[in-house]
């Protein structure tokens, strides 16, 4: 089903990340604590993963511009990321 123009879409992504870093704690709770920044953005931490909800142009902006972030004080890292149309499970 296509939305009219106009309004917007709402996604959701599960995230799980793994840093190829044995000190790997840090790196996902800086990387979760970004997340949390954004005041656009809802995020629920679970055990496992992190469920980030917004926009869908703001949710793919930021997890672009996070991943990138990770990546370069990491070096190596796996974002494992389940996308979902909230709008959707919302019907």
């Amino acid at each position: 089903m296509l939305r009219k123009k106009g309004n917007k879409v709402k996604t959701s992504v599960e995230i799980s990340l793994y840093p190829l870093d044995d000190n790997y704690t840090p790196i996902v709770l800086a990387f979760i604590e970004r997340l949390q920044d954004d005041p656009d953005l809802d995020v629920v931490i679970s055990p496992s993963s992190t469920f980030v909800t917004g926009e869908h142009h703001n949710v793919m902006t930021t997890l672009a511009t996070e991943f990138e972030i990770t990546f370069r004080q990491v070096g190596q890292a796996v974002f494992v990321c389940k996308f979902m149309n909230a709008d959707a499970m919302m019907e």
